[in-house]
């Protein structure tokens, strides 16, 4: 049995899992029981043959190949199922652990026993790597002691990279995946889960603020079909979906879906000017319909869905001036 799992799904990114899977192996100690779980989506490339070698060369990392692809969610739950620990990470196979997270994580499990571990990150595109201002984006670590909806609204566990959750009382929770699915939810409804765990358990919540995680942000907005703008309606039905079930307030409702709408412009914007197929009239209404009763939505990003290319261009820069002050918040 180890303490800490750490699960990586990955499909068709063999270079970007070798580069992950090097970062970790320089952090990882013998003395902190750790394995490594690898759930490949039954990809094409070179993934299977490198986790075959390393499955056979480290008995501490563990190999698991889907039949078919299940999709992002089913194949990082089949990486968490297998894990033979309390306690998983689930780490994107194109992310970087920073020297220092695996003995932050360790030391968090065991002064706490937490339901759940959020670790602070940067974002960052692959041509400035190694000009990211780590000092400049520390925060304070933060514990939340029953009181996860405080969490919610401060840090919005949005990054599946920065989640660390307790195996046993996650799983409680895995029959609300086919909610999500029946909600027209396309991917990254796992993590849905995490908010349902750590609003209807007791226990405690942990964010760690030193910087632990650089997060790929590919220079293309759009990847494996998958359309950005669809968050927009994930996480306003998501957040009514907690409402109703009176997990959350409406005042929380209402802050955390608005901070989420609120930063949407900065995808809204190169996407209407580089990828104006994903613009179709259901998709504009579809959203409409969503996010009808939050107010920013209208200020913040249905101008841009509705405006033409040739205002757009001017207008942006005059738009980025006005609401600066809350582009990062």
């Amino acid at each position: 049995m180890y303490i800490l799992s750490i699960c990586i799904p990955t499909f068709n990114r063999y270079e970007f899992l070798k580069r992950t899977i090097d970062y970790l192996n320089k952090n990882l100690g013998l003395e902190h029981n750790i394995e490594i779980v690898i759930s490949d989506n039954a990809s094409s490339d070179k993934t299977e043959n490198y986790c075959l070698e390393l499955a056979n060369k480290f008995d501490f990392i563990k190999y698991s190949r889907n039949l078919e692809n299940v999709g992002l969610d089913l194949n990082a739950l089949n990486a968490i199922k297998i894990a033979n620990s309390d306690y998983c990470w689930l780490l994107s196979d194109d992310d970087i652990p920073l020297d220092g997270t695996i003995e932050r994580i360790i030391k968090a499990i065991k002064e706490n026993n937490p339901n759940l571990i959020y670790l602070n990150y940067v974002g960052v595109v692959e041509s400035n790597l190694s000009n990211i201002d780590i000092e400049g984006n520390k925060k304070d670590d933060e514990i939340y002691i029953n009181n996860s909806e405080k969490m919610l609204v401060k840090h919005l566990i949005s990054h599946f990279s920065a989640i660390i959750i307790n195996k046993n009382i996650f799983l409680k929770y895995e029959a609300l995946l086919l909610e999500y699915q029946n909600m027209g939810f396309e991917r990254g409804y796992i993590l849905c889960l995490v908010d349902n765990m750590i609003l209807c358990e007791s226990g405690i919540s942990i964010f760690l603020g030193e910087v632990s995680l650089l997060t790929r942000n590919p220079q293309s907005l759009i990847g494996n079909n998958y359309n950005p703008l669809t968050i927009i309606i994930d996480v306003a039905s998501h957040y009514n979906f907690l409402y109703r079930r009176s997990l959350i307030s409406k005042q929380t409702k209402s802050i955390v879906v608005n901070r989420y709408l609120r930063g949407f412009y900065n995808i809204i914007i190169p996407m209407r000017l580089n990828y104006n197929e994903y613009y179709k009239n259901e998709l504009v209404i579809k959203i409409h319909k969503t996010c009808y009763s939050y107010r920013f939505y209208y200020i913040y990003n249905l101008p841009f869905m509705l405006m033409p290319n040739i205002l757009l261009k001017y207008t942006y820069q005059l738009y980025k001036l006005f609401f600066k002050s809350n582009r990062n918040t």
